[in-house]
């Protein structure tokens, strides 16, 4: 479990320097994995992925709710980092999408990380992983300057020669991907309709559902993707997948895994039980994968 994972952690860091260990921080609790996870964690969650993708030699440790975890398929996050060089040119129209994409939400100010603004030729981001928010100025379509600044006095702390935007979450959406996306949500929609009897049901769906499905057609982030995360993509994945080729996973403990698989199983039944009555969730959505379906992909050497 996740506190274990953390134990963990504590004492490889003895071991080990900072940039080569990694956890990723995936709650135990079904209910705390489906609200609004703060900007540490999706950070944290984020850079693990981020290293597993760069090949680098080092340590991941996944608590078995993280292997459980749907993910976007690995072609389409390792395609999401943003680099922003000197001298570059810019499409604004284009970088903006993306930036969407990549979850970031346009605020007039950026104050927070996960946001951006635009003024004119100015567009202020502010990126989950890095301290301070950067700047990034155009003269016509050219990157003229990018600077950090401080988000409290907006002044600048520091010249960049180019800015690497990570995405805000896992759940990411390039653009070609928005329309497949709406179109899987609105089916999977009007047949939990026309399924539900209760018409208060049919109401809460609704009501719960349509913010999110506006969202889409409009191109729009919204923090809720994320729970229909099955239906963004064409085949949703799981952090294995990430793994590289040359990886050896290690089990610690076995039969206390399956254990926590079956517990975790237990509890997302009965939490499933109460949101299909309280009508959110659609029929046959999925919202995790058992940790025994994910073992049965994953084709590393492997340690017991």
């Amino acid at each position: 479990n996740l506190h274990q994972a953390n134990q963990l952690y504590a004492d490889l860091r003895i071991f080990y320097p900072e940039d080569k260990i990694y956890i990723y921080n995936v709650n135990d609790m079904i209910h705390v994995q489906q609200s609004i996870a703060s900007p540490e964690e999706k950070a944290e969650r984020v850079e693990t992925l981020e290293f597993l993708l760069s090949n680098q030699a080092g340590i991941i440790i996944i608590p078995v709710a993280g292997a459980r975890r749907l993910l976007p398929p690995k072609e389409v996050y390792q395609n999401a980092f943003l680099k922003v060089n000197m001298d570059e040119e810019i499409e604004l129209d284009d970088f903006i999408s993306r930036l969407v994409s990549l979850g970031y939400v346009r605020e007039q100010i950026v104050a927070k990380p996960g946001e951006f603004s635009v003024r004119g030729g100015i567009i202020d981001i502010y990126p989950l992983t890095e301290k301070y928010p950067v700047r990034i100025e155009l003269f016509d379509v050219e990157v003229d300057s990018i600077r950090s600044f401080d988000a409290d006095t907006q002044r600048s702390l520091e010249q960049l020669n180019e800015v690497r935007i990570s995405p805000v979450t896992e759940t990411i959406l390039p653009s070609n991907l928005w329309d497949d996306a709406t179109q899987r949500l609105k089916a999977a929609y009007e047949m939990t309709n026309q399924l539900l009897e209760d018409e208060e049901q049919k109401e809460a769906l609704g009501n719960h559902l349509m913010p999110t499905i506006e969202a889409l057609e409009n191109k729009e982030w919204s923090d809720s993707l994320s729970f229909y995360t099955y239906y963004l993509y064409n085949k949703p994945s799981s952090i294995v997948d990430y793994i590289s080729k040359d990886a050896i996973v290690l089990y610690d403990e076995y039969p206390r895994i399956l254990e926590s698989n079956q517990k975790l199983e237990e509890e997302e039944f009965t939490w499933r039980e109460s949101q299909m009555n309280k009508g959110r969730l659609l029929d046959g959505q999925v919202i995790s994968q058992s940790f025994l379906d994910v073992q049965r992909k994953e084709k590393h050497p492997r340690i017991y």
